[in-house]
């Protein structure tokens, strides 16, 4: 009867280990996947941000072509009304 009751405390520290490891286990893969969350996260947040460099250089290039092709414009128009004068 002793030797039963032993095998059998045994066997429910054995469980109650197994379950402490499982447990551990699962706590260091979420861990784990909120780490990889967080990385892929800032990964976007890293590409969202060179996206708008990208965009407001493009931007920036577009609006002095713009300025430049109106003052050519004018230059051009300048000429025109000058030389229709002579």
């Amino acid at each position: 009867m002793k030797e039963r009751l032993e095998m059998e405390k045994k066997e429910k520290e054995d469980e109650f280990k197994l379950k402490e490891l499982e447990m551990k286990e699962r706590l260091e893969m979420e861990k784990k996947q909120d780490e990889l969350k967080l990385k892929q996260a800032e990964l976007e947040m890293r590409e969202r941000l060179e996206m708008e460099k990208i965009k407001t250089e493009m931007v920036k290039e577009e609006s002095n072509t713009k300025v430049q092709s109106k003052s050519e414009y004018f230059d051009a128009a300048k000429n025109i009304r000058w030389f229709s004068i002579l």
